[in-house]
């Protein structure tokens, strides 16, 4: 059986009086209050990394909550990053398994050569163990 587990929060949904910076500011606050970034969206996250400064520049933000804030920047910027390996890993086997085509330079896209196929080494005969002495006189057996 498989083990259920609780849904992940998830930010409140944009009210129609939200601003784009207001918005932004409440799912830098839900990242902050919360620690996830998984269940928000490159949107949400871009838009928090954005808005960063302006949570931080206020004159009356006092300094722990400063720290809080750039850990939850921290948060966000490694869910950033963490997409865009897994999207660039994705694209480079989706391109490869769909057609053999990549991006070249200036965005040329060419078909990608096979790897060259190598064959194993050819097995080498070794002498047999009388005729060692003869082939290698200088080492003591």
């Amino acid at each position: 059986m498989t083990p259920m587990y609780p849904p992940l929060p998830s930010p409140p949904p944009p009210q129609p009086d939200d601003t784009a910076s207001g918005y932004a500011l409440k799912v830098l606050a839900f990242v902050v209050s919360t620690g996830i970034t998984a269940s928000l969206t490159d949107d949400q996250l871009a838009q928090a990394d954005h808005h960063y400064p302006i949570a931080i520049a206020h004159a009356d933000v006092l300094a722990l909550a400063v720290d809080r804030l750039t850990t939850a920047r921290r948060l966000v910027l490694n869910a950033i990053a963490a997409r865009t390996t897994l999207a660039q890993k994705a694209d480079s086997a989706g391109e490869v398994a769909l057609g053999g085509v990549r991006s070249g330079p200036g965005g040329v896209r060419q078909p990608v050569a096979p790897a060259p196929f190598s064959r194993p080494p050819a097995p080498v005969a070794l002498p047999h163990p009388a005729r060692l002495a003869e082939v290698a006189p200088d080492f003591d057996f």
